[in-house]
């Protein structure tokens, strides 16, 4: 969303961030053609009321929130507020699989707040036609009515910092091959899979594993790593600035996902003309990769396909990723389809 609002500033749009909080790693790099505003609450619900009177003061034309909460607090903030903005609520991940896996009964019952919510929007946007339609099914709500635009995943800061240099002991020339995978050390993510591939292939093949990104699993990992035996050939960083250099330097690129709604990280492997092997999860992966045409689907949660299908990619690289695989999920693709939706919702 910061791509989209400096993409949307850059056009003459006065773009204002609003956060709940303004914490964590990317904040640093919102530019100085977006005003940030930092409501400075601790959870979404409680930012609702500083969130109605920003909304008061300023009078924006249009809201663009993101993720259900704030979907929903986003709604109960122009509603105290009486504003006219237009609000479009945006949706990111397989909301049927985040309310079955929810670990609070708030959110087991989100579903049933949004199906009052989102028609009183303007507009629903998802970032895939999976997201779409698994929305449309699980809050009973017209697909007709949800757009889908693409994140805007490459940028030209990307292409870049993938061509950074990479001084890691294991990039070097003459090393073993490298598997690489990136993203929060969580359920969804499903890394003890991608570990336990990992652990079949070191049985035939001289082979390192690198997984970028940190969260709750992290201990988990590292101990199920010590138990397989494959410890000394992990090497897991926690949060990295530049996971781009890794990509373009990694014999193979793995997504191990439970479900996504459009994993960024595949879309950025891509760009960095990494070869893949995904999941099939729902959803995102066929669609990018095009029922398989830019890479390999592997069903969920099986060990031993992925195993094969990365033992393959090692053995025998594929054909050079071409910018065909991509190009619609770049900044400027992203940053037109919400220039159009605006115009329409303006008229």
């Amino acid at each position: 969303m910061m791509t989209v609002a400096d993409g949307l500033a850059r056009i003459d749009h006065k773009v204002d961030l609003v956060l709940i909080n303004a914490t964590g790693p990317y904040v640093k790099t919102v530019t100085t053609n977006v005003r940030l505003i930092d409501l400075s609450s601790q959870r979404v619900i409680r930012s609702v009321f500083k969130l109605a009177g920003y909304i008061k003061e300023h009078s924006p034309d249009y809201i663009v929130a993101n993720l259900p909460h704030v979907n929903i607090a986003s709604f109960l903030a122009k509603t105290i507020s009486r504003s006219k903005s237009k609000l479009i609520l945006t949706e990111h991940n397989t909301l049927s699989q985040s309310i079955a896996n929810a670990q609070t009964l708030r959110g087991k019952h989100l579903d049933k707040l949004m199906r009052l919510v989102y028609p009183k929007s303007d507009r629903v946007v998802a970032v895939s036609n999976g997201v779409a339609q698994d929305l449309a099914t699980t809050i009973q709500f017209p697909r007709r009515d949800i757009q889908v635009i693409y994140n805007p995943v490459v940028t030209p800061t990307l292409l870049a910092n993938a061509d950074s240099l990479l001084c890691h002991p294991w990039f070097q020339p003459s090393c073993p091959p490298t598997i690489l995978g990136v993203g929060r050390l969580t359920y969804a993510k499903n890394f003890q899979a991608l570990l336990k591939a990992f652990a079949n292939i070191r049985k035939e093949l001289f082979v390192r594993l690198v997984i970028l990104g940190d969260g709750p699993e992290r201990a988990n990992l590292i101990q199920l790593a010590d138990n397989l035996g494959v410890k000394d050939d992990l090497f897991m960083p926690g949060f990295v600035e530049n996971p781009y250099k890794y990509m373009r330097n990694a014999t193979v690129f793995a997504l191990s996902s439970r479900w996504e709604g459009l994993p960024t990280v595949l879309i950025e492997a891509l760009a960095c003309g990494t070869p893949v092997i995904s999941t099939d999860c729902p959803h995102g992966p066929r669609e990018i990769l095009e029922e398989g045409r830019w890479g390999t689907l592997v069903p969920v949660n099986d060990c031993n396909a992925l195993a094969n299908a990365l033992k393959k990619s090692l053995v025998n690289p594929p054909p050079t990723i071409p910018r065909d695989s991509w190009l619609k999920f770049t900044s400027e693709y992203a940053i037109s389809g919400y220039v159009e939706l605006l115009e329409n919702i303006a008229h």
